[in-house]
């Protein structure tokens, strides 16, 4: 699943080999360009991926010339945790849309979305679709075609098309309304007319389980040119609906059928979450076995391995996984001897960098591939894709990086799941305390590293105390350890103890954002979703009270907390400035009326000159975001376009003991120095793991830590900075 920017609903990736590690710097475009991919997609049919537009109805009808504008979208989620009504009306004006325009329809798909597995939070919506073979293949192509309906209870037995002639034959007593363009919806009493509108169709059959449309003159519906298509509501005596996809008609005697003639229908659903745990392999067969036990043949969960197989019957143990590739950096044009690391290789597999198939890889055992990489690739960064002879593909983005000729890695080291500790590649946060442990939070648990020891504190090590996801980690003046995630506040004392504050401890949400700690030891955190407080305890968790900041309403807070010399609380928003409390009053600093780079504030940094860094990003379409720097009530802004940053997105910002800034960004670590001037440090330059940097710190011993998507960076300067 991937989240788009300036768009309020997500693009769901399904066939994919990974997951698109720049998705959240692209446009919604370039993602489904990279899913387009047919490196991309796990099922080697020589297409990409199929990419779906989530719960979309929270975009303006006025939407939908945007959406069927985009190219490789396969359809939108018209059914929606078990709500079929919403996207009715902007689902009929996109099938419009396509249709005059002449590109394929955006099929209509159900996904539950619950993040749940219990019995009562599956089965909402659902996708039946119609298949010759119970095959990855044949569930991509009919997910591709539109061979499928769409439910959130009704069932249909049989969908036959002949001629000009549509037929259902229904597996419960229903009513049926057969719809021509721009007409929709069920919320009412059907009007039957050839009038466009909500509630009207060309014909409505009631309390049958078999109904059929004829193309007929006094409906219009035999002009292609005006009707368009046909398509049917199926409606039970709860209310519910199952939803066929358009039916184009191509001539006033024929129409398109989209569905095998032979086959047989399975059940499944495209969204859903287990929730993402460290137990990833327990809770995704628990995952696959809810399903089943509700009659569900395929579901995905698009929380894990995004190589996933939607199948119950857990095949996807036969489909290869590529996790890692050493070594990572290669001078450019020098030929190299690398390892691939996984699992279900084969002797006979065929290895591609960069789409160019390497010759004379070689099979060491079903975990390890050696590979010959050919002198001749130029400098960049590369993928690394796998194909079986059996039809599997799977791929490593950008995990080869040929560095230009100068590049220094002295002084560089990387941590991995593979050798080290680290209970996940996906770093999020990197935390020195003072005494120099170094704790990191990762996307499965966080990790203290103390005299070269390390020590996990994950859901596995402490299943009732412990979340996933690590989203920030804070320090008091106590040595106590402070860590964020979806779970709650968990508090680590310096003997080990921990204690997790929840709800019932007085925070407004479970899904704790970000923490920080002030001076005199007051916690503050702030809250995933759509929360608008956030909250301040100063009795070590007993007691919390509850903050709004005014002006900024509907926007959520806290994105990042800071604490200036001067004793003000900053409060980082997406979209909304900074807003700042004095401990009396509260006030905006935006775009408009300062000297921000942009609105959208992912981090803020203040130093021991009280100077305050904030990290912006773009919030809308167009590149925009810097960092931005104040001082006594003067303002400075460094951008991308300007030469100074390697990103417009800047994620994290910190000064180090020299002064100089270190800004991680989309595509490298950018530092200024003293002198003022700008050095990028980037995987083709340097030992860096990724060029996707979220976080960076320094220790006591001057050693540079770097939280990255493939590992984490260690730097030991070898030279002067």
């Amino acid at each position: 699943m991937d989240d788009q920017i300036s768009w309020p609903c997500h693009l769901i990736s399904l066939f994919v080999t990974s997951e698109n590690p720049n998705s959240c710097i692209q446009s919604p475009q370039e993602h489904l360009n990279w899913v387009n991919n047919s490196f991309h997609s796990y099922v080697d049919d020589n297409k990409g991926g199929i990419c779906i537009l989530a719960h979309p109805m929270g975009m303006p009808f006025h939407a939908a010339k945007e959406i069927a504008a985009l190219q490789y979208l396969a359809g939108i989620e018209i059914s929606h945790g078990g709500n079929s009504l919403k996207c009715e009306a902007l689902w009929d004006s996109l099938l419009t849309i396509c249709h005059d325009n002449g590109r394929p329809y955006l099929w209509g798909y159900g996904a539950d979305d619950s993040h749940s597995i219990e019995q009562d939070k599956i089965g909402l919506s659902f996708v039946t679709a119609r298949l010759l073979d119970f095959t990855e293949k044949d569930l991509k192509k009919a997910l591709n075609e539109g061979a499928f309906y769409t439910s959130n209870g009704p069932s249909i037995a049989e969908i036959t098309v002949t001629g000009k002639r549509i037929s259902l034959v229904l597996s419960q007593e229903s009513e049926v309304r057969w719809l021509k363009s721009g007409q929709w919806g069920f919320d009412a009493s059907a009007t039957v007319s050839v009038k466009r509108g909500n509630n009207h169709c060309v014909k409505c059959d009631k309390n049958v389980v078999k109904s059929d449309y004829l193309l007929n003159k006094s409906d219009s519906t035999i002009y292609p040119a005006s009707a368009r298509f046909i398509r049917a509501l199926v409606i039970d005596k709860n209310g519910k609906v199952a939803q066929t996809m358009p039916f184009k008609i191509i001539r006033p005697d024929s129409i398109e059928s989209y569905y095998p003639e032979k086959g047989q229908w399975y059940r499944g659903q495209t969204h859903n979450h287990c929730d993402v745990t460290g137990q990833k392999k327990r809770a995704l067969r628990d995952y696959h076995l809810a399903y089943k036990k509700i009659g569900h043949t395929w579901s995905f969960a698009t929380d894990y391995s995004y190589w996933l197989t939607p199948f119950q019957m857990h095949k996807e143990e036969s489909i290869p996984v590529m996790t890692g590739v050493y070594p990572v950096h290669i001078r450019e044009g020098e030929a190299a001897e690398c390892t691939m690391i996984g699992r279900c290789f084969g002797n006979d597999d065929k290895i591609y960098i960069g789409g160019q198939l390497i010759k004379g890889s070689k099979w060491l055992y079903d975990t390890r591939l050696s590979l010959s990489l050919p002198d001749n690739l130029k400098q960049g960064c590369y993928d690394l894709t796998l194909v079986t002879p059996d039809g599997y593909k799977a791929t490593l983005p950008d995990c080869i990086a040929l560095q230009e000729r100068t590049a220094d890695n002295e002084g560089w080291t990387t941590f991995t799941t593979i050798n080290s500790t680290l209970p996940s590649n996906k770093i999020v946060c990197v935390k020195v305390r003072n005494d120099n442990e170094i704790w990191v939070g990762t996307q499965y648990g966080a990790v203290r590293i103390k005299d070269n020891t390390w020590k996990t504190f994950t859901r596995d090590d402490y299943p009732q105390q412990i979340g996933d996801a690590i989203l920030d980690i804070a320090f008091d003046h106590k040595n106590n350890v402070y860590l964020s995630h979806f779970r709650g506040l968990t508090i680590i004392s310096p003997n080990d103890s921990i204690r997790l504050l929840r709800t019932e401890h007085g925070l407004l949400s479970r899904e704790v954002n970000q923490v920080m700690i002030t001076a005199k030891d007051d916690i503050w955190v702030s809250y995933s979703g759509r929360s608008n407080k956030i909250s301040r305890s100063q009795d070590n968790g007993n007691h919390w009270e509850h903050f709004a900041p005014p002006n900024i309403e509907g926007c959520v807070l806290g994105i990042d907390l800071a604490e200036d010399r001067l004793g003000r609380i900053l409060f980082s928003t997406p979209g909304k400035g900074v807003a700042v409390f004095d401990n009396n009053r509260w006030q905006v600093w935006n775009k408009a009326n300062s000297g921000l780079a942009d609105d959208f504030v992912r981090r803020l940094f203040v130093d021991k000159e009280n100077r305050i860094f904030f990290a912006t990003t773009h919030s809308g379409v167009s590149p925009q975001g810097g960092l931005s720097v104040l001082k006594d009530s003067h303002w400075q802004s460094y951008t991308q376009d300007k030469k100074q940053l390697a990103s417009y997105r800047v994620w994290d910002v910190f000064v180090s003991h020299n002064g100089f800034v270190w800004c991680s960004t989309s595509n490298g670590v950018s530092c200024l120095n003293k002198a003022g001037q700008w050095k990028t440090y980037t995987m083709t330059n340097s030992g860096l793991a990724s060029n996707r940097v979220l976080c960076a710190t320094e220790d006591r011993a001057g050693v540079l830590w770097f939280a990255t998507d493939k590992g984490l960076s260690r730097f030991q300067p070898h030279f002067t900075l």
